[in-house]
């Protein structure tokens, strides 16, 4: 009997991670034009999530195997912390800091504007929030210079609460993770989300520990279902008769806005877990494993797309994801070699760096997302 635990760390999750960071810049290039989905093949085919936010639910489900993973795998919160600060933040910080003082200027914004306000964007992105500058990408869809950058500071909330339930013991008890998991899922679909953002507004700093309320109750929702498949590894069988009826369920659950959601990261975290197994030993198990490009490739993946329809905007649709997928890995490859890489083996002795290739989220304009509300 094969279960999760038979995964192992020679599997095929890091060519999902890329097929998701992908997905990611599929769907924000149909939208970023003119700010429209209905060109956005996922939306059209089932009328309730796109392709992005599909991927970036996928991504929180791999990330909550994966942390939970390694806050077990650490020899203390300590450990683990360093680990985690060290995959996520030289990344986003460069990122943030090119789509600043490089790319905004490029694309409509003010450098003296972007100068003379430093000091805020420089606070701004140490709590790991996007930076909004404006007269960026006009007449465009949406004006953000890099909105992809939103979700890493709920993926960072994650990394803190794993370390909360850790030392408190709570992943002794799966059952009351998985159903805090669904009374946060259930309060994002129908509780009142108005009221709840409006007692949040009242905290001090609220946006930089909390985020928006939606956001972050669906998305540690999400999360937490993927620490769960963690939990229950020994317990979870996979079986091509399991992958069938989880398919079949995701397309069902795919069909209802309100069961969305929580199809792709029930159904579609199993469908992802019995993927990665099936790709051990073969060519899919070696890609984007050791060199793990996903992570650049989402953070760059929002200015590429958006600058290719800015630059050239008389390209087909079809013409300008394609490039854009390309150029974005092309600087994912760059941002590994040259900055997450390097941060990790500089700060990071030689026998933890196994741990280096940990997923990270991918964002998606959407559900939880607002342009003009954003944390």
């Amino acid at each position: 009997m094969i279960t999760i635990r038979d995964l192992g760390r020679g599997n095929a999750l890091g060519i999902l991670r890329l097929l998701f960071a992908s997905l990611v810049i599929i769907s924000h290039t149909a939208e970023i034009r003119d700010g429209s989905r209905e060109r956005e093949v996922l939306t059209r085919i089932f009328g309730t999530l796109s392709f992005g936010e599909l991927a970036v639910d996928a991504f929180f489900v791999i990330s909550g195997y994966l942390i939970v993973a390694s806050f077990m795998a650490s020899s203390s919160a300590l450990d683990y912390m360093k680990k985690r600060v060290l995959r996520i933040m030289p990344g986003f910080f460069v990122a943030s800091f090119v789509s600043l003082l490089i790319i905004a200027p490029l694309v409509g914004a003010s450098l003296h504007e972007v100068l003379g306000h430093l000091p805020r964007y420089v606070v701004t992105i140490a709590v790991l929030h996007h930076i909004d500058v404006p007269g960026t990408f006009p007449g465009l869809g949406y004006n953000l210079v890099n909105g992809s950058l939103w979700t890493i500071a709920y993926e960072f909330r994650c990394y803190l609460l794993v370390v909360v339930l850790g030392v408190t013991g709570c992943f002794r008890f799966p059952k009351a993770i998985a159903l805090t998991a669904i009374v946060m899922m259930a309060l994002y679909l129908f509780g009142p989300t108005e009221t709840i953002k409006a007692g949040s507004d009242r905290l001090p700093l609220n946006n930089v520990w909390l985020g928006m309320p939606t956001a972050t109750l669906r998305l540690t929702a999400i999360f937490l279902i993927g620490s769960c498949f963690y939990l229950w590894r020994d317990r979870i069988v996979v079986s091509p008769r399991g992958a069938l009826f989880a398919a079949l369920a995701l397309i069902g659950c795919m069909c209802v806005p309100k069961l969305a959601e929580i199809g792709v990261a029930v159904f579609g975290g199993y469908l992802i877990f019995a993927f990665a197994y099936w790709g051990k030993g073969s060519m899919l198990e070696r890609i984007n494993n050791r060199t793990d490009i996903s992570y650049g490739t989402y953070l760059y993946g929002w200015p590429i797309g958006a600058a290719v329809l800015w630059f050239l905007p008389g390209l087909p649709l079809s013409v300008a994801t394609g490039l854009a997928v390309i150029a974005s890995m092309a600087m994912g490859w760059l941002s590994w070699h040259v900055v997450e890489k390097p941060a990790i083996r500089a700060f990071q002795p030689q026998r933890d760096r196994s741990d280096q290739a940990v997923a990270v989220v991918s964002p998606s304009i959407g559900q939880g997302y607002s342009p003009q509300l954003h944390p």
